[in-house]
């Protein structure tokens, strides 16, 4: 089966983030590295539970809509923690052009897939 573009692409984001954060210098990897990671599992995640309930069914929608919330919450979390690297410029420029297309990306799937569910 094809997974759904907005997973495809907040995977591809989530995997991209974790070998851009092998360049972030060791002293911050533990707190602004590992911070950037579990933030963008976090909205993976949620977005693998919102596609599991069917839009059709009025719980299902309501409950779809809440986790694609939480995974766009988690994608603005990830954007200040993005630009944060980007000020202490422990993350080289290209790398956060990338991830911020990607998340760019992300979130206008996100944002099309909330006006759907509510």
């Amino acid at each position: 089966m094809k997974e759904p573009k907005v997973f495809v692409d907040s995977y591809q984001l989530t995997v991209t983030l974790f070998h851009r954060t092998k360049s972030i210098p060791r002293a911050i990897r533990p707190t602004l590295g590992r911070q950037l990671e579990e933030t963008s599992l976090k909205m993976t995640q949620a977005v693998r539970r919102a596609l599991l309930f069917p839009v059709r069914d009025k719980s299902g929608a309501s409950l779809r809509a809440k986790l694609l919330r939480e995974a766009s919450d988690h994608l603005d979390d990830m954007r200040v923690l993005l630009n944060l690297s980007r000020d202490l410029q422990v993350l080289p420029s290209s790398g956060f052009e990338e991830l911020s297309k990607l998340g760019r990306e992300v979130g206008r799937e996100l944002g099309g897939l909330i006006k759907q569910a509510s």
